[in-house]
Formats: C-alpha cells, sequence, structure tokens
C-alpha cells in the first residue's frame, strides 16, 4: 500500500514539474544559510514554487501517512556532586512539525528551514555552550554525546571538554566473572593507560568519589603515580583534588556500619598527592583515621606543596580528637575547613599567625563530638589576624546535632543546612551572648522536615527579634519556621544592617499576635496593626526598611534552592543596597544631629545623645527601638532632618 501511494505520488508530482524532491524524503543534514524567502526548502529547487498551498499541504500529509515518526532519542546530562546524582533530560524529537509545516529530520535539524526559527538547532550552538554540556557527562556519555553532528564530534576532542575528570565505580572500568560474586567491574589497565596518555595533560582536577571497589580506587592511584613517576611533568596542570572515601555501607545493613581508611590504600592515596606539584586545593573527606595515621597524613604535602595550596578542607579525617599541626605552615593557605576533632588550642594560634581568612568548622553525620577550644586561644588568634573569619556549618540529611560552639571566636555565619534542625532557644541565647559583635549570617537552608508550632507561646518569634537586635551586624537571614507578619515587621525594623532577608512563604502566618509593649508608641502599633494584615503591605514595608524594593517572600520550590556560601560574607557593598530609611546622606544627617545637640543638650550628655539620635534616625520608622526618655528629641530631630 505505501509502495502504491509513493508511485502514484511519484509520477503526480512529475506532471506537475520537471524536477521535484518532496521535502522530508532527502536526508539532508546541512543547514541552507542563503535564505531570502520567508522559508525554503533545501531539498526542493525554484519550480516547487509554482505549487498552491493546498497542493503543499496534499504532499506533506501523504509523506506523513508514508513515514511515520520515529520514537524521540534521549540524552542524559547528568551532574555529580557528593553522593548525589542529579539528571535533566534533552530530549532530541526524532520527526515533528516545525511552525509552517516544515519537516525535521532525526538529526533534530530543519530540512526546511525557517530564517526566524531555530528548533532543535543542536549542531550550530556555541563552543562555549558544547563545552558546558561536555563538562557535566562522564566518560561513555560524552562519547554518545559526540555522535550528535560533526561539530559536537570536533568538540569532544577539545582540551577545555577534559578539564575536570571524576573517577567512580564505573569509570574505565571492564566487566570480569567471578565464580563467587558473579560478574564484577574491574579496572581496565589498557584502557586507563591510554586515556593517560592521550588526556593527562589537559586534566586540572581530579574528583574521586566514594567507591564501593577499593580496588580498583587504588589500582588507578597507582597507575597514575608510576606514570607521573616515568614521564615527570605529565600532571603537573592538575590544581583540584577532591577525594571522598565511602566509610559505610547503608546498603547492606539497617544499621550503618563506619569504618575507615588506613593501610595500602592510605600509602596510595598520599603516593598520588605526592605526584601533583601543582595542587593549590585539596579537600580529603571521611578518611576517619587513627591518631597514629593522622598525625602524619600531610607530610609528603608540606614538603613539596607548602607554598601553593590556598585551599584544604579536611573532614572527619580522624576518628577521635587529634589537632592537626600541619595546616599552620602552608603559607599561602586562604580556605580552611575542619572538624571539630581536628580542631585545638595549638591549632587556634597557628592559625593566627598564618594568612588564612576563612575557617569553616564543619560537621556532618560522620563527625564526632570534641570539646571547644579555649576562649583564651581564639581571642589570641582574633588579635594576631583580625581578618580571620569562622563558620559554623552543619550539613547532612539525617543530623539533628547542634553546632560545637566555640566561645570567644570570631564568628561570621552560623549556617544549618538539614531538614531536621530547628530553632532552639539555647542556641540563639548563645549566639547572642558570643557572636553578637560578629555575626553576619544566620539560618536554616533547605525544605524542613518536621512541624512547626502554631500557637505563639510555643514559637520562637521573640528570641529571633531579640537576634537582629542585638547582632547589629547581621546581613543575612534566612527564615523557614513558622512566623507570623508581625515578627517579619518587627525583625526587619530591628536589624539596621539587614540587606538579604530570605523567608519561607508558606510558614508565614497572617496575624498580628504580638502583645501590647508598653515602649511602643500608637503611631508605631497603629502602622503594625495595619501592615501585617496582608502579605503584599508586609512585603512592601520590609522592602523599603531593607533598601530592597520588590522584596517578595519565596514558595517552597524557590527556597529549597536557596545556597549560602559561607565564603562570600560579609557581603560586598556594590552588589547589595543597604537599608536607608532617610534620602539624606549620612554626612548631613550627622550635621544637624551635631547641631541639634549643641544646642538642647547639656555638655555632660552630649556624647551619649548624639549616639542614640544617630540610632533614632536610622530606625526613624519604627520608633518602637527608640527608648521613652529620649522620644522628645527624636521627635526633635526627625522634624530638623525632614525640614533639612
Amino acid at each position: 500500500m505505501q509502495l502504491t501511494q509513493v508511485a502514484l505520488l511519484l509520477a503526480w508530482l512529475t506532471s506537475r514539474v520537471n524536477v521535484l524532491a518532496a521535502p522530508g524524503l532527502e536526508n539532508s543534514h546541512h543547514v541552507n544559510s542563503n535564505i531570502n524567502s520567508d522559508y525554503e526548502y533545501s531539498s526542493v529547487t525554484t519550480e516547487a514554487n509554482f505549487l498552491s498551498q493546498e497542493e503543499r499541504k496534499m504532499i506533506q500529509e501523504m509523506i506523513k501517512s508514508v513515514y511515520h515518526p520515529l520514537p524521540p532519542r534521549t540524552m542524559m546530562i547528568t551532574k555529580k556532586e557528593g553522593f548525589g546524582r542529579t539528571s535533566r533530560l534533552i530530549r532530541l524529537p526524532s520527526q515533528m512539525t516545525c511552525p509552517r509545516g516544515q519537516m525535521l529530520d532525526f538529526t533534530g535539524q530543519c530540512v526546511g528551514v525557517w530564517n526566524q526559527s531555530s528548533l532543535n538547532q543542536w549542531n550550530v550552538l556555541p563552543d562555549l555552550v558544547i563545552e558546558e554540556i561536555f563538562g557535566y557527562l562522564d566518560i561513555k556519555e560524552k562519547y554518545y554525546a559526540s555522535l550528535v553532528c560533526s561539530n559536537w564530534a570536533y568538540m569532544f576532542k577539545s582540551p577545555r571538554v577534559w578539564r575536570k575528570f571524576i573517577l567512580d565505580d564505573a569509570t574505565l572500568t571492564r566487566r570480569k566473572f567471578n565464580y563467587f560474586l558473579g560478574y564484577q567491574r574491574v579496572l581496565d589497565h589498557l584502557r586507563t593507560s591510554v586515556f593517560l596518555y592521550k588526556v593527562a595533560d589537559h586534566i586540572r582536577s581530579i574528583f574521586i568519589h566514594p567507591m564501593t571497589n577499593f580496588f580498583n580506587m587504588y589500582e588507578f592511584m597507582n597507575m597514575a603515580s608510576s606514570y607521573v613517576e616515568r614521564e615527570p611533568g605529565v600532571l603537573s596542570m592538575i590544581h583540584t583534588l577532591r577525594f571522598t572515601f565511602s566509610c559505610h555501607l547503608a546498603h547492606e545493613t539497617r544499621d550503618e556500619n563506619i569504618f575507615g581508611t588506613g593501610g595500602e590504600i592510605l600509602r596510595g592515596l598520599k603516593r598520588f598527592m605526592n605526584a601533583l606539584p601543582a595542587l593549590q586545593n585539596l579537600e580529603l573527606n571521611d578518611l576517619l583515621l587513627d591518631n597514629a595515621d593522622a598525625r602524619h597524613l600531610l607530610d609528603e604535602l608540606c614538603y613539596s606543596n607548602c607554598h601553593k595550596l590556598r585551599t584544604l578542607r579536611l573532614v572527619n579525617v580522624s576518628k577521635e580528637p587529634c589537632p592537626l599541626m600541619h595546616v599552620g605552615i602552608f603559607v599561602a593557605l586562604r580556605e580552611l575547613w575542619l572538624s571539630p576533632v581536628t580542631i585545638g588550642d595549638e591549632v587556634v594560634v597557628l592559625l593566627g599567625s598564618s594568612k588564612v581568612r576563612d575557617l569553616i568548622i564543619y560537621q556532618d553525620k560522620h563527625s564526632e563530638e570534641a570539646p571547644p577550644v579555649n576562649r583564651k586561644s581564639w581571642k589570641k588568634c582574633a588579635g594576631n589576624n583580625p581578618e580571620l573569619r569562622v563558620h559554623l556549618l552543619i550539613q547532612g540529611p539525617s543530623v539533628r546535632r547542634d553546632h560545637i560552639w566555640q566561645p570567644g571566636a570570631p564568628v561570621a555565619s552560623v549556617i544549618y543546612e538539614t531538614p531536621t534542625s530547628r530553632i532552639s532557644p539555647w542556641g540563639l541565647m548563645t549566639v547572642v551572648e558570643n557572636y553578637s559583635q560578629t555575626l553576619r549570617a544566620f539560618g536554616h537552608v533547605g525544605a524542613p522536615h518536621f512541624q512547626s508550632p502554631k500557637k505563639f507561646s510555643e514559637r520562637f518569634d521573640s528570641m529571633l527579634v531579640l537576634l537582629c537586635r542585638s547582632c547589629r551586624q547581621l546581613e543575612t537571614l534566612v527564615i523557614r519556621e513558622r512566623v507570623s507578619t508581625c515578627t517579619l515587621l518587627l525583625m526587619a525594623s530591628s536589624a539596621t544592617s539587614l540587606r538579604r532577608f530570605i523567608v519561607r512563604r508558606n510558614a508565614v502566618v497572617l496575624r498580628n499576635d504580638w502583645p501590647a509593649n508598653p515602649e511602643w508608641t500608637p503611631v508605631f502599633r497603629q502602622w503594625l496593626k495595619r501592615n501585617s494584615r496582608s502579605y503584599e503591605r508586609t512585603e512592601a514595608e520590609i522592602g523599603n526598611g531593607i533598601g530592597h524594593v520588590g522584596w517578595k517572600m519565596l514558595p517552597d520550590v524557590r527556597f529549597k534552592a536557596v545556597k549560602l556560601d559561607v565564603r562570600q560574607f560579609p557581603l560586598d557593598k556594590k552588589t547589595t543596597s543597604t537599608s536607608s530609611c532617610f534620602q539624606t546622606s549620612s554626612r548631613q544627617q550627622d550635621a544637624v544631629i551635631n547641631a541639634f545637640v549643641t544646642r538642647h543638650v547639656p555638655v555632660m550628655e552630649r556624647r551619649s545623645t548624639a549616639q542614640f539620635l544617630t540610632d533614632a534616625c536610622q530606625l526613624s520608622r519604627y520608633p518602637d527601638m527608640a527608648i521613652t526618655n529620649n522620644m522628645a528629641y527624636t521627635e526633635k530631630v526627625l522634624c530638623e532632618v525632614e525640614n533639612s
């Protein structure tokens, strides 16, 4: 039946024009760049323009009835981060109808090209975009992606595509039958040697993910180290190494069996690190070594990279408290990640004499408890290194513990990235008592896996307002638990330096549930009552208060995507606008305050009154922050500032 329809179609077309090829019958892979008309077919001669619109539609319908569309091809673009695996699909339709009846061949390119359409033209993507796509793929997926077209095959050989190398259980392996365990994935030595010979010069970063087959990991590190010893300078361009040891067997038993590394694997790792002379960023995660092995972990690295290493991450490298003194030897170190078990009084004193700017104390489900560092050591460290900023960070899906607080430390941020962590009054009081002068960021990130209390007496709204009032340098605040709109208005009015306020909308209650405060004026009480009745008014007032017009609460989809980088605090003044309640400049405001104090205040009280009036001007829209005894001074100063 199909052959008969094709024969009739060709006979009818021959009677209409001399030479004619039906659109879609020819498997064309090239796009005609010289297009003068609205659209034209690259496989049809100019004599096809004599066909009417009805005849063209009839030809396309007959072609569709003969050639059925093929099922769409899918291409997986995966990005591996940590233990998870997130993927997104790009579907390449094999054959479909373009706008104005154009046909698509199996490569996704238009056979009949319209000059205003760029539908599925994967072959004409810029080289930088193709390199970015290849960066998310492993070796096998890169090969499959190179089969899309000739341009992608050419980019497969680009050096930028191979800058990042990821080693996991399926990388550079082959199947081998084991009579006891069946088929197993073992390292293919021939394939690995060929890969190192051709691609080793292009690699800049190596990421070794948690592997269940320790022998493959050990063999790869030995092969790479031996290759460097035979051919010096092969891996001299690698600047980043991330090694994460698989220290749990959660897939075998219900209760996790935690174990550490050591022995030959540790020797192979130290030999591999010593073979990278240009190493600048080093991450060692979940080694869980004994104290004897942990003390000598970085001995060889101190000789070879003591003046080059800039970022060092040592997370859970020991099972028991074991201070690592090596961190004070790296003279160029700027960023340091440590677990509480590897921090001691001696380490903190050494950091005071270094150039470290960011110290991140990291905790997860494998972190062990450790005593905090002495307050005197932190005070001495902060005096010798005033630019040091300490960040407290907790991550993990099942972590229920709180931070190991470091009294006296210059803590700049306290971040919780766990779905089970709650706001605790004891933790907030500890933050207010110890870090009120240095704290710049506080928040709980991610969707919560618990229910917040609904009653005002059971919530911690008053503790959050106390945090905003006490921490005068607080710039970033993330709230995910249930609060009221009245609480948000009080928090925005209390935090004078707040520049990034992230709130989960589904947890905000539309209510004015705060009891009356005798320090509130009737004007402020009416303002609070009026604006807390509407989400739109609350958002508008908070946006005006923090200097961010158009501020909105985030829905759950956007709130889950919020990520806080602890290294960015304090925030850059150029990127985020500061909160301002007046349009007058600070110099003009100070001049008005000084003139008023000189005329109306006695000499003995001028200094304290001037400081109070400065704070009052910054919070002029929120009179609840003003002291009752100085309310008259505040009103007079506000009038003079407005008149000026």
